[in-house]
């Protein structure tokens, strides 16, 4: 279980550096209000939704996330 906690972390944080560099305004937000489906939806207004392939959901303590197998999963 830890280490799938561990991917799920490193994956939200790789998305938010990604989505919030430095000084630029933001780009897109996964706020994983889906709990479930196979879209992941932008609620930046930007309109980067995203399909998820291959990660399954999982609830957590403060509501959901995803959990990749560090193979062949991705959005």
């Amino acid at each position: 279980m830890a280490s799938r906690l561990t991917h799920i972390i490193a994956v939200c944080c790789v998305v938010a550096v990604l989505a919030c560099p430095a000084g630029a305004e933001l780009v897109l937000h996964y706020d994983m209000s889906e709990r479930g489906g196979e879209v992941l939806h932008d609620r930046s207004g930007k309109g980067h939704d995203a399909s998820i392939r291959g990660a399954q959901w999982v609830t957590t303590e403060s509501g959901a996330a995803l959990d990749f197998d560090a193979v062949d999963d991705f959005l």
